[in-house]
C-alpha cells in the first residue's frame, strides 16, 4: 500500500523503558569528545496508516471447532484506510460502518515529555472515517495531548478518548461522531475505556499515587459512576502503563475480562477476570502484549503482541481457553491499536515500519557526515549504540531479522554481528576501559543485564527483572542501574560488574 515518510517522536512523563538512542547519543557524545565526531542513529517511521483486515464470515467459529490452525491473511483481504503517515491509533465501530483514528498533528511529537516510543500520544485530532464513502470529518480539534486508545459507544454514537493537561489528572472524554462540545466521564484512567456488549457498563485500569500503590482492574457504570475494584494488585505488577496502554477486553457474553499484567520480570501474562469475584486464570506469557479483541464467539482472542522469537509486534491469533497461540502476520511491521467489529468479520490495525541508519558528523564540518551503515528493513542503532576506546562502534539492530548487537569498524567499514540465536539483545553500552559490553536481553527466563567480551563471548547474565536505566562506572567496576524496588518503586542499585 502507498506510504508516506513521517518521522516520528512521541513521549511520555512517565516512561519506564529503558533510555532511548538519544539518550545514548548524549552520553555516548560526553565520553568520545576527542574524536570530534557525533555518531547518530537517524530514525524513520513508515506508513504510521491504518489498515482494515476483511475476514471471511464465519471463519474463526468454524475452524475453531474444527481445531484447524487459523489460516495466513494473504487469504483475507486488507484495504488500507490512510496514506498519510500520521495515524497513531484507531478503532472500528461495532456495526463495522465508521472507523475513528488519532491524527498526528504538526508538532506533535510529544517534544518535552520523556521517551521516544512512536505513537504513545502526541498533539493530535481524532477523525471518523465512513468506510463505504472514504469520508473523513474531524471531530475533536489539535490542541491537546491526546493519549493512544479510541473506543466507540456500544450505540456507536459516540468516542471515548483520554487527555491530559501537564500537571493535572488526566480525564477520559466522550464526544459525538458528529462532533460537538466533549464531556468528562472518568478521572484518571490509564487504560482505554472498554464497554460490555449490553453498553451498561465500563472497564478500565488505574493506577495508584504515589508511586508504589496499586495497580487497579476497576468497572463502573457506563456513564462512569458507582466504580468498584474488581482485581487489585501491587505496584511491582501493571495493569497498563503509558508504554502498553493496553485495555482491558470484555467477552461476548460479559462474564469476564481479557487484560495483560506486566511484572517485574519485564514480561506480561495474559489474563482472564471473572467479573462476578474477581478471579484471575492466566492464559499465557508474553514478552509484551499492546492491545487484545475477543473473536464473537468466545473461542479466542486477537492480539497485537510480542514473543521471545520476535523483535516486532505481530498480530496472534490466541485460542481459547487453551492459550494456543499462533501468528497471523510474519513482516516487518509494529502492529498496533487492534480493534474488531461485533460481527468479527473485520479488524483496524495500525501497522509502522522502522528503518534507522548510523551517521558519523564532525563537530568540526556538520556538512561532512557520512553514514555508516545503509539499507532497508532493519533498525541500526534506533535502540541503543556505544562507542569502544578505540574508536569502533558497538549498536543494536535487526538486520539479521532478530535485535542482535554488532560490532561497526568506522575506519574500515566493516560489520561483525556479536549476537545471533539469543532471542532479543538491545541496548548496548561499553565499559569504558573496553573490556566489556553490556545490554539487555531475554534470552533467560526474564529481561535483564547480560555482559559479555568485545568479541561476543562469554555472554553471561548479571541481573533480571524490569531495568528501567543502566550505565557503567569510570572504572568499569560497577554497574549502576534503576529497577523496581520494594512495593515496585523505582530504586537505584550498584552491582558488582563480575557479578
Amino acid at each position: 500500500s502507498p506510504r508516506d515518510t513521517q518521522v516520528g517522536n512521541s513521549a511520555t512523563q512517565t516512561d519506564s523503558r529503558p533510555p532511548n538512542s538519544a539518550d545514548y547519543l548524549v552520553t555516548e557524545i560526553k565520553r568520545h569528545r576527542t574524536a570530534a565526531l557525533i555518531v547518530a542513529a537517524t530514525l524513520v517511521i513508515l506508513g504510521a496508516g491504518l489498515i482494515v483486515f476483511l475476514i471471511r464470515q464465519g471463519y474463526f467459529r468454524r475452524n475453531q471447532t474444527a481445531g484447524v490452525r487459523p489460516i495466513n491473511f494473504e487469504r483475507m483481504k486488507l484495504s488500507p484506510l490512510t496514506t498519510s503517515g500520521k495515524a497513531l491509533d484507531a478503532a472500528i465501530s461495532p456495526d463495522g460502518k465508521f472507523v475513528a483514528y488519532l491524527k498526528l498533528e504538526p508538532g506533535g511529537s510529544g517534544a518535552g515529555q520523556q521517551g521516544s516510543d512512536f505513537g504513545l500520544r502526541g498533539t493530535g485530532s481524532i477523525w471518523i472515517k465512513q468506510i463505504a464513502t472514504g469520508r473523513d470529518v474531524m471531530i475533536v480539534e489539535p490542541g491537546t495531548f491526546i493519549y493512544r486508545g479510541l473506543t466507540f459507544s456500544r450505540d456507536g454514537n459516540y468516542i471515548y478518548y483520554r487527555t491530559q493537561v501537564r500537571g493535572e489528572p488526566g480525564w477520559a472524554y466522550r464526544v459525538s461522531v458528529i462532533g460537538g462540545d466533549p464531556q468528562k466521564v472518568i478521572r484518571n484512567p490509564y487504560s482505554p475505556l472498554s464497554f460490555s456488549r449490553d453498553g451498561k457498563y465500563v472497564a478500565f485500569v488505574r493506577n495508584s499515587f504515589p508511586i508504589g500503590g496499586n495497580s487497579n482492574l476497576l468497572i463502573a457504570n457506563a456513564d462512569g459512576t458507582e466504580e468498584r475494584i474488581l482485581l487489585a494488585r501491587p505496584g511491582a505488577e501493571l495493569f497498563a502503563t503509558p508504554s502498553r496502554p493496553t485495555a482491558p477486553a470484555w467477552s461476548p457474553d460479559g462474564t469476564m475480562l481479557a487484560c495483560v499484567l506486566g511484572g517485574i520480570s519485564g514480561n506480561v501474562t495474559l489474563l482472564t477476570v471473572s467479573v462476578s469475584n474477581g478471579e484471575d486464570k492466566v492464559i499465557g506469557r508474553w514478552s509484551t502484549i499492546d492491545s487484545v479483541a475477543w473473536l464473537p464467539d468466545g473461542s479466542g482472542l486477537m492480539v497485537t503482541g510480542r514473543d521471545q522469537s520476535s523483535p516486532l509486534l505481530q498480530i496472534w491469533h490466541v485460542a481459547y481457553p487453551s492459550g494456543e497461540s499462533h501468528r497471523v502476520t510474519n513482516d516487518l511491521n509494529d502492529y498496533r491499536g487492534l480493534s474488531m467489529n461485533d460481527e468479527g468479520n473485520m479488524m483496524v490495525v495500525v501497522p509502522t515500519s522502522r528503518e534507522s541508519d548510523i551517521w558519523v558528523v564532525p563537530t568540526a564540518k556538520p556538512g561532512d557526515g557520512r553514514a555508516l551503515t545503509t539499507g532497508t528493513a532493519k533498525s541500526d542503532g534506533a535502540v541503543g549504540l556505544s562507542w569502544t576506546p578505540d574508536g569502533k562502534i558497538v549498536y543494536a539492530s535487526t538486520a539479521s531479522g532478530n535485535r542482535d548487537i554488532w560490532l561497526l569498524d568506522v575506519n574500515k567499514g566493516t560489520q561483525k554481528q556479536l549476537t545471533s540465536n539469543a532471542r532479543q539483545n538491545y541496548y548496548p553500552h561499553v565499559t569504558p576501559d573496553g573490556r566489556h559490553i553490556l545490554f539487555l536481553s531475554d534470552r533467560g527466563e526474564a529481561l535483564g543485564i547480560w555482559r559479555m567480551e568485545l568479541d561476543g563471548t562469554n555472554a553471561v547474565q548479571l541481573v533480571s527483572g524490569a531495568i528501567q536505566r543502566f550505565t557503567s562506572s569510570a572504572d568499569g567496576k560497577w554497574i549502576i542501574y534503576s529497577g523496581a524496588g520494594p512495593q515496585g518503586r523505582p530504586t537505584l542499585w550498584k552491582l558488582p560488574i563480575d557479578g
